[in-house]
């Protein structure tokens, strides 16, 4: 599932030390630790917490001075990658966060996650999250990418159909819109379709893990983890990412050494 997280997810998160770094798929904390990142802000770090090319590009753009949300040309640059990235929608709007975006599209439940769904599900009724480098991404009346900026207030909707009739899209700093167009570039470069290795623990599909065990056990199982300096997702409903990166340490922990699991 994706979407705000619950106050006990919240809870987890803040057993965390303060970070003061970010590299790729590690955090570096102010107690001299490193930790791997494979809960990555839900999918927004799915590229890494810095992707190629992401800070020459937002200098770039805060050294021309306009961080105000007046017209400029990163929202028509946005959109072709975005089209590039998630084929055959007509319609494209961006909006300050998830929020907003609910409002204008009037929905009355939240997007469904892709992940959730049988893999080779060809298509899903109403609206859809849309998560980058899934293999066989089901289709959908409407898509809300999850994009990998963590930190960018910007929710894209992309609608199957011509719909003149949706509210415009909101004003938003060039400087985020550039940083996002970057982010779609890099996606748009390999992109992966093998589906992964499943284990024990993960089921795997793309950079994507879920929790194959009980639901009870997997408290058990990301405690131990955290206790490695590895942090996955809050609660078991929620995917981890696997990081494009890993030791044979890392590797080895994270897909299914028998202390791993609480065992």
């Amino acid at each position: 599932m994706h979407g705000p997280l619950t106050s006990a997810e919240i809870a987890v998160l803040d057993r965390l030390p303060a970070i003061r770094r970010a590299r790729g798929y590690r955090l570096y904390a102010s107690d001299g630790n490193r930790w791997l990142d494979c809960w990555c802000d839900g999918g927004r770090a799915l590229l890494g917490h810095d992707p190629k090319g992401l800070g020459r590009r937002l200098k770039n753009e805060i050294d021309r001075g306009l961080h105000a949300p007046y017209p400029n040309p990163w929202t028509d640059r946005l959109a072709k990658a975005l089209r590039r990235l998630f084929p055959g929608y007509r319609t494209l709007r961006f909006y300050a966060g998830y929020e907003r975006a609910a409002l204008a599209l009037e929905l009355g439940e939240a997007p469904t996650d892709p992940l959730d769904e049988p893999p080779g599900t060809p298509r899903v009724d109403g609206a859809l999250w849309g998560r980058p480098r899934l293999p066989e991404h089901p289709a959908a009346d409407i898509l809300m990418p999850i994009l990998p900026l963590p930190g960018a207030a910007v929710q894209p909707v992309l609608v199957r159909e011509d719909d003149a009739d949706l509210p415009p899209s909101d004003p938003l700093s060039p400087v985020v819109l550039a940083g996002l167009t970057r982010v779609c570039a890099v996606l748009n470069v390999g992109f992966v379709t093998n589906p992964g290795q499943s284990t024990d623990i993960w089921e795997r599909r793309g950079p994507y893990m879920r929790y194959r065990g009980a639901a009870d056990a997997y408290e058990r199982l990301r405690d131990a983890m955290m206790d490695r300096r590895i942090l996955i997702a809050p609660s078991p409903g929620r995917p981890s990412i696997r990081p494009a990166e890993l030791s044979p340490r890392e590797e080895a922990l994270l897909d299914g050494v028998r202390e791993s699991r609480g065992e």
